[in-house]
């Protein structure tokens, strides 16, 4: 299951009235949780160790994951010449929630090794 079935599922009914983009806070956040989704392997790995690595703390590994992820994302922009590109891009990343990335990276791993867990037993 990856992260944006998880973050859909999760949001439809609990954000009720509040505006929403395809179940994100708004089309920025959205975008990248996209594109991340297409490399789910990577991403699912980059979540169990930010896990792993807080002791089983989900705030904590959310909060590693999420700077891990505004990081990266962030450097490649360093690598576009400056240009109203790459301002128009800084706006775009600004508005991008990373803890909301971080938690669905999170739960869809969670979803992922529950199910592996269930299959197994």
């Amino acid at each position: 299951m990856g992260i944006l079935r998880v973050n859909v599922y999760l949001t439809d009914n609990i954000n009720k009235g509040k505006k929403m983009y395809n179940g994100f806070k708004n089309y920025e956040t959205w975008v990248v949780a996209l594109w991340l989704d297409q490399d789910e392997t990577y991403w699912s790995e980059e979540a169990q160790a930010c896990y792993d690595n807080s002791f089983d703390d989900l705030d904590d590994a959310r909060y590693h994951l999420a700077a891990l992820l505004k990081e990266q994302h962030e450097s490649m922009v360093g690598e576009i010449e400056a240009a109203v590109f790459s301002d128009l891009l800084n706006g775009a990343l600004s508005e991008v929630n990373w803890d909301e990335i971080a938690t669905g990276l999170l739960k869809a791993n969670f979803f992922r090794t529950s199910k592996k867990e269930a299959s197994i037993a």
